[in-house]
């Protein structure tokens, strides 16, 4: 979710043209902690070809600007977009702890986190709930329309597991904000050469069993990857499809 326009094809003439003053942009930055922050760092910009180059990972997140754009084209209404992300992180540190005690399948993930199965301790950031308590609670006095998720390689290979753990940091977002089951739409993790045999077909069950979940819709990436690179620069796609969902579910055009 991380990866920043700069890097994404045409992205020359894609910055160039990204001046939208009804779209306004807010940058949270990295942070961790095992106790729950006040406050974050950053402010709301106004989408220029500057700001929109501004980032940790070369600029603002290019699938939250595509969706967007989208968005912001077909509705004809200001757009806010939150970039909260950090690359190539597990899910277990952007789960909330009430996430991990309302699913039963991952609770000792939250219970234990302080060691492995091994007796090791984990690596931070990855220690259970770290980037959802500096990065994701501060943020919720924020009032939103949804959520976009984009992440899965680090957990290619969870399988099944996967699921559950979507689930609890579903549930544990949503009993954050309380603005009931909003929506919560996530992209498919595309192929990859370096994969395990089997491991991508059951984390794609993992994350299809995560459509059971109300009011989630997922972005197929299947046929717009780049088998050579585990971050394919295609965001324009990923970005329109993750709008074409949300046009549809959460407003009502096909």
């Amino acid at each position: 979710m991380e990866m920043g326009m700069k890097l994404v094809l045409n992205a020359t003439e894609e910055i160039r043209q990204a001046n939208y003053p009804e779209i306004r942009l807010f940058d949270i930055g990295k942070a961790e902690s095992d106790t729950v922050f006040s406050d974050v760092k950053g402010k709301w910009k106004v989408c220029t070809a500057e700001t929109i180059s501004e980032g940790d990972w070369e600029g603002f997140s290019a699938v939250a600007y595509f969706f967007g754009r989208r968005i912001h084209k077909e509705l004809k209404v200001p757009v806010g977009l939150i970039d909260i992300s950090w690359s190539a992180t597990h899910i277990e540190p952007w789960i909330a702890p009430e996430g991990y005690h309302t699913v039963r399948e991952v609770s000792e993930l939250y219970d234990n986190r302080f060691q492995t199965a091994a007796g090791g301790v984990w690596g931070e950031p990855y220690r259970p709930a770290r980037i959802y308590n500096a990065m994701v609670a501060p943020v919720s006095t924020f009032s939103i329309r949804g959520v976009l998720w984009y992440q899965g390689e680090s957990n290619v290979g969870d399988g099944m597991q996967y699921y559950y753990k979507m689930n609890a940091l579903i549930t544990g977002w949503r009993q954050l904000w309380k603005q009931g089951d909003f929506p919560f739409y996530f992209v498919q993790i595309a192929p990859y050469r370096d994969y395990a045999e089997g491991e991508l077909a059951k984390l794609w069950e993992a994350q299809r069993k995560t459509l059971e979940i109300s009011n989630t819709g997922m972005a197929k990436t299947e046929d717009i990857g780049d088998w050579n690179e585990i971050h394919p620069k295609n965001k324009l796609d990923v970005g329109e499809r993750l709008a074409k969902i949300a046009l549809k579910q959460a407003y009502g055009i096909k």
